[in-house]
This record gives structure tokens, C-alpha cells and sequence, in this order.
């Protein structure tokens, strides 16, 4: 992929991503947990790519940042044997995961109780607020 294509890739991952970290914290305070964890996870997921492009440029530092940031979503969504997997590959980077990873314990993922037709609803509020668009959402929820 050319440079500027890696470029754009990552501005609009950091985005999507950011928007969906923000909406996740507002809905975790106004009660909406489940909700929130779907949102969590996704932003993982993005990260993780992130972390891949950063690698493929040869950024390791910014690699790790973009995992612990991964891990601690994934701890948000209660992925905890996901966060754990994240987490053990940069915990000598970062004294931070060693916390995460005691939130961790030996716990298993857990599931959201968010049916998707409450994520559509979701989408579409935060389409509705202009924190994302229709084709931010279609392409964050493409396979990597």
C-alpha cells in the first residue's frame, strides 16, 4: 500500500476509532453499559490495525501504544481473555498493562447484552449527531 494510502488509512481509523471511544464513555455514564462494550470492542479492533500499519512503517513505539490502547478497550468490553492476549505481548513496555492485566485475571470474554438492533439505533444517533458518517460506519466494519 503507498505511503499515502497508509496515511489516509490511519487518519480515518484514528477517527472512527476516537469518535467511537468518545460515544462508548458518554454511554457508560448514562447507564448504557452493554451498548457501550459493542463500541469498545470495535475501537480494539481498529486499533489493532492501527498497530499493524505503525508496524509496517517501522514505528514499533507507536505499535505498543496503539495495543495498550486495544487492551484497555478490550478490558472496557469485558474481552478479558482478548485484553490478556493484547496486553502480554507489550507489557514490558508499558508498567500500565500490568494493571489491565490484573483486571484481567483469568476471566473469560463475556458477552455484550446489546442485541444488534440496539447497535443499528446506536449508529444511527451517532450518524444523527454528526459524529460519524454512514460510510465511516460501513468502512470501520470492514474485515481487515
Amino acid at each position: 500500500m503507498p505511503e499515502d494510502s497508509v496515511a489516509r488509512r490511519m487518519d480515518e481509523l484514528t477517527r472512527v476509532k476516537s469518535n467511537l471511544i468518545l460515544e462508548a464513555r458518554s454511554l457508560s455514564g448514562r447507564g448504557s453499559g452493554a451498548a457501550a462494550q459493542d463500541l469498545y470492542q470495535r475501537a480494539a479492533e481498529l486499533e489493532g490495525e492501527l498497530a499493524d500499519l505503525y508496524e509496517s512503517l517501522g514505528r514499533p513505539k507507536d505499535a505498543w501504544i496503539s495495543l495498550l490502547s486495544a487492551g484497555s478497550c478490550l478490558v472496557k468490553a469485558r474481552q478479558f481473555r482478548s485484553a490478556r492476549a493484547v496486553l502480554e505481548r507489550i507489557v514490558e513496555h508499558f508498567p500500565e498493562a500490568h494493571d489491565l492485566l490484573a483486571q484481567c485475571g483469568e476471566k473469560d470474554d463475556e458477552s455484550s447484552e446489546s442485541e444488534p438492533p440496539a447497535v443499528k439505533a446506536l449508529v444511527d444517533l451517532l450518524v444523527q449527531k454528526h459524529v460519524i458518517t454512514e460510510e465511516d460506519w460501513a468502512e470501520a466494519r470492514k474485515p481487515s
